[in-house]
């Protein structure tokens, strides 16, 4: 990683960036995103995009969406070094007061964007998790770390006062599910 990339990483991971927050259909960024990224991630890495065809808007900030996307899908990669399937989703969810006590979520019920980012690489075990979100934890060899990848990530769910879920195991592969407030529809 570049100095800049790690300082604009830190300072989003402590607010100190400001968000920039506008209506915004979560689709065009991850159209966006993904052409990069079939440009960029090797070849042995497929990549799934389902996305809904009458999304809700989300009030976000565009470029921390796709820093979130980037940071999700860079640690996918890494995950799978032999190869693997990425799968990026959109779609509306009602989240019922069941469904919220269910996944432990700090938000409450209501209607979401969830944007979902899976991998079929290696998962992460209990003690991993705990910590994957705290600034410079990493589970990779020292020299490859960059360490606030994910804590960047929630802190971006976060500020965009969403809530995000992670179903992991050894080797299951990993999911984030990213649920941002609907503003309504598209």
């Amino acid at each position: 990683k570049t100095a800049a990339e790690l300082t604009r990483g830190l300072l989003t991971f402590s607010r100190q960036v400001e968000t920039k927050l506008r209506p915004l259909d979560l689709n065009t960024v991850l159209l966006e995103v993904t052409q990069m990224l079939k440009r960029t991630l090797p070849k042995m890495i497929e990549i799934r995009v389902s996305l809904s065809s009458a999304l809700d808007l989300v009030e976000a900030d565009p470029g921390q969406i796709q820093q979130l996307v980037m940071n999700l899908c860079v640690s996918a990669r890494d995950a799978m070094p032999n190869g693997g399937c990425l799968t990026i989703e959109t779609k509306n969810v009602y989240v019922s007061e069941e469904c919220h006590r269910c996944e432990c979520v700090v938000g409450g019920p209501g209607n979401y964007v969830l944007l979902s980012i899976s991998h079929t690489g290696t998962g992460m075990d209990a003690s991993t998790r705990e910590r994957m979100y705290d600034p410079f934890f990493t589970s990779k060899m020292v020299a490859d770390a960059g360490g606030v990848g994910l804590s960047v990530v929630f802190g971006i769910v976060k500020s965009h006062s969403g809530y995000i879920v992670c179903l992991s195991g050894p080797e299951e592969g990993t999911t984030f599910n990213m649920y941002f407030p609907a503003l309504g529809s598209a």
